[in-house]
């Protein structure tokens, strides 16, 4: 009889171990089937792509996407529509990351905004970023803003990229000397975090790391994570 119990208490504790495997192997699978969240983002950054991108991040969380993926293309845009972008990028609940592609592709001016406010920051070879000084538009054209405006908006950018771990002395200089940077030099002076291709090798380079945003840790696993989008 006591053989029976010692052979009954072993097929129970096996049958709970093999439970328990089941359930940890099943919240794995289901972590690495959380999505990322693609958008794309070309042309002229207006007050409809700020509501655009509003609406990509709802429907990303709404996904509980582990990221959004903004590839961009912009030669600049609206200030108001930028400075609205960046509070999104900023406390937005998952992780953002944006991409300069393709080879080609300008982040000018609002981009260069948008792309250092991110959590990530990547471009692909032969992209240019910065040239980043504001403009006033009137009735008879643009004209060079005021010494008033540039640095209130270079000390802007300069607070974002403080908050981002980037170089500011290099985010006001895209404000006040119009600094442009092919992708290389903005590796070299840590303005992005990478120089990938597209947007798989993007997620393929970012696998396991660790994204800290707002007392949260994100630990992103891209590598094989199914791709939604919005098209």
């Amino acid at each position: 009889m006591r053989t029976k119990g010692h052979l009954t208490g072993a097929v129970t504790i096996c049958l709970a171990f093999a439970l328990l495997l089941s359930l940890l192997c099943s919240g794995a699978v289901q972590a690495a089937e959380r999505p990322v969240y693609l958008v794309e983002l070309e042309g002229t950054i207006t007050a409809g792509q700020n509501s655009y991108l509003q609406r990509q991040v709802e429907k990303a969380v709404a996904a509980d996407a582990l990221l959004l993926v903004l590839v961009i293309n912009t030669p600049g845009g609206l200030v108001d529509a930028t400075l609205e972008i960046n509070r999104l990028f900023l406390n937005a609940p998952l992780p953002i990351a944006v991409i300069v592609a393709p080879s080609g592709a300008i982040a000018g001016s609002a981009g260069a905004f948008i792309l250092i406010s991110a959590d990530i920051a990547a471009m692909a070879p032969g992209t240019t970023v910065g040239a980043a000084q504001p403009v006033a538009i009137s009735p008879e054209g643009t004209e060079a803003a005021d010494d008033k405006t540039v640095t209130f908006y270079a000390n802007h950018l300069r607070s974002i990229a403080e908050e981002k771990g980037r170089p500011p002395d290099i985010a006001e200089k895209f404000v006040t000397e119009n600094l442009t940077l092919s992708a290389g030099e903005a590796l070299d002076t840590g303005i992005i975090d990478y120089i990938v291709r597209d947007v798989q090798e993007l997620l393929i380079t970012v696998d396991g790391l660790v994204v800290e945003k707002q007392n949260e840790s994100y630990i992103l696993q891209t590598k094989d994570a199914p791709v939604y989008s919005d098209e």
